[in-house]
C-alpha cells in the first residue's frame, strides 16, 4: 500500500514538528551555543555550552604570581566575589574588565556574574604561586655566602627567613645585606647573644676605664659583665656608673658597685682633773659658801 502526497500544506507541517523536535531534544541534551562567539577561550572549536571551559559545570584555573595583575574579559559585569581576599583581590575596571591581583601564595574560588554563558555564574579557582619559583636555590646561596653555621637560611612562601644566634649585631646585619642582594624578601630573626668568650674583650677595656677604683670587673657565663666593689665616696660612684652606662648598649652589665659608709663625726675634748682638799681652801681664804 502507498501514501500519496496530497498537498504542499501537510508536507510543511511535517517538516515544522520535525525541527520541533530536533530543537528540543537539543535543549534537553544541553546542546545550547555558546553565547561568548569569538571571545570564548575555546577558539572556533567551541561549539556547545556543556564543552566549554567557561561553564558553571566546569571551574578555571587562573596561575598568576604573587605581586603581579591578571586581566578577565567580561560582558555586562554585574557582580564579583572573591573567597580569600588575602590571596588574591580583584577591582573590577569596567562592565567589560575585571583586574585579578595575586597576593600571597596559595588558592582561593572567584565568582563573577556577567552576560557570559546566557547570565550563568562563572566559577574560577585563583592559584597564587610564589614570584620566584628558585627560593630554594637561592637560600643555599645565601647560606653558602654568609659562612656561618649558625645562622640558617629557609625559604618559607616566598620569602627568606634568616634564623640563628650570634655573638654581635655586626654579623647579623652583614647576613642581612647578603640575604637582600639576593631577594627582597628576606625576614631577618637571627638573635644577638653575647658568650662568655665575646666578654672578654670588654672586661678588659672596662678593667683599663676603671684603673684605680679597686672595683672587681670578669665574665659571666651567660656572656654577661659583672662589676663589683666599694668606692670611697660620691663622686667616684656617679663616674664609675657613665663608664658603665655607656656600655649596656651592647653587653649587658651586672651593677653591683656600692659607696662605702661615711664615718661617724666626733668631737676631741681635752681636760684636766685637779685635786683639791677643802680644809686647805679655808686657810687660803676661799669660802664655797
Amino acid at each position: 500500500m502507498m501514501l500519496k502526497y496530497k498537498g504542499p500544506r501537510i508536507g510543511v507541517q511535517i517538516l515544522v514538528l520535525l525541527a520541533a523536535a530536533i530543537i528540543l531534544s537539543s535543549v534537553a541534551a544541553g546542546a545550547v551555543e555558546c553565547t561568548m562567539g569569538k571571545d570564548c577561550p575555546m577558539g572556533k572549536g567551541c561549539k556547545m555550552a556543556n564543552d566549554c571551559t567557561m561553564s558553571s559545570k566546569q571551574q578555571v584555573e587562573l596561575v598568576i604570581a604573587t605581586g603581579t595583575s591578571a586581566l578577565l574579559p567580561c560582558q555586562g559585569l554585574t557582580k564579583v566575589a572573591v573567597g580569600d581576599p588575602a590571596v588574591a583581590d580583584v577591582v573590577p575596571v569596567s562592565t567589560a574588565t575585571l583586574l585579578i591581583n595575586g597576593k600571597a601564595v596559595g588558592s582561593t574560588n572567584l565568582y563573577i556574574w556577567d552576560r557570559y554563558n546566557g547570565g550563568r555564574l562563572r566559577d574560577y579557582k585563583v592559584s597564587v604561586v610564589s614570584s620566584q619559583p628558585n627560593l630554594i636555590a637561592a637560600a643555599c646561596k645565601i647560606s653558602e655566602e654568609i659562612g656561618c653555621p649558625a645562622i640558617s637560611c629557609k625559604p618559607v612562601g616566598d620569602s627568606i627567613f634568616l634564623e640563628g644566634v650570634v655573638a654581635d649585631a655586626e654579623m647579623s646585619k652583614r647576613a642581612e645585606a647578603i640575604a637582600r642582594a639576593h631577594s627582597k624578601n628576606i625576614s631577618n630573626l637571627i638573635r644577638v647573644e653575647k658568650t662568655a668568650a665575646s666578654s672578654k674583650s670588654v672586661v678588659k677595656s672596662l678593667q683599663t676605664a676603671l684603673t684605680g677604683t679597686g672595683l672587681t670587673v670578669r665574665a659571666l657565663a651567660d656572656g654577661a659583665v659583672l662589676v663589683e666593689g666599694k668606692v670611697a665616696n660620691q663622686a667616684t660612684l656617679d663616674r664609675v656608673n657613665a663608664i658603665l652606662q655607656s656600655w649596656t648598649k651592647d653587653t649587658r652589665i651586672v651593677n653591683l658597685v656600692e659607696q662605702l659608709p661615711l664615718p661617724s663625726r666626733q668631737v676631741m675634748i681635752r681636760a684636766q682633773v685637779v685635786e683639791i682638799n677643802r680644809s686647805n681652801l679655808k686657810d687660803l681664804g676661799v669660802d664655797w659658801g
